[in-house]
């Protein structure tokens, strides 16, 4: 019985690691969540909030950024949703400056060269070249196609431009 109870543990404790502040706190019991979302931009169908998150019992609070994907295909699924926390958006912002500085726009191998950022929770943007295309994508997790947002190029300098706004108010 005590090896099944630290088992347990143990997986609860690697899943806490796995999952944004945000996430752990509004997973915690015991308390009553309000959440406040301020929309600060879209790009490519993925919009950008700023999310406050309190407890109401202990007026604890956090706040981060929501990601939510707009399923354009299938309105009928939940669009997929991810937190991150403000280092990991000052890390997905360092991403997005390294992409537009050194990989837009310049030569590069016709196939086998890719960049990504991965954050806590499965959250992932990345740009590869594939047939002497340079194809970017945002995946928010779990790497099912529903999940997974195509991103032009071009648009990355957008992104970058929400995320530098983003980090102002975090």
């Amino acid at each position: 019985m005590l090896s099944m109870e630290f088992t347990i543990a143990q997986e609860k404790t690697e899943y806490q690691k796995q999952i944004s502040n945000i996430e752990k706190f509004i997973s915690e019991p015991n308390i009553i969540i309000k959440q406040e979302y301020n929309e600060i931009g879209e790009v490519d169908n993925i919009h950008y909030q700023i999310n406050k998150v309190v407890d109401l019992i202990t007026n604890k609070s956090l706040t981060g950024l929501r990601i939510e994907g707009y399923n354009q295909t299938n309105m009928a699924r939940a669009n997929p949703v991810c937190f991150l926390d403000k280092d990991e958006v000052a890390a997905f912002e360092k991403y997005l400056e390294y992409i537009t500085a050194n990989v837009i726009g310049k030569n590069l191998p016709i196939n086998g060269i890719s960049y990504f950022y991965s954050a806590r929770g499965g959250f992932r943007s990345g740009i590869f070249m594939h047939d002497g295309n340079l194809l970017s994508y945002i995946n928010f997790g779990d790497y099912i196609e529903a999940n997974n947002f195509n991103i032009k190029i071009l648009d990355l300098p957008k992104i970058k431009e929400v995320i530098a706004k983003v980090l102002t108010q975090l």
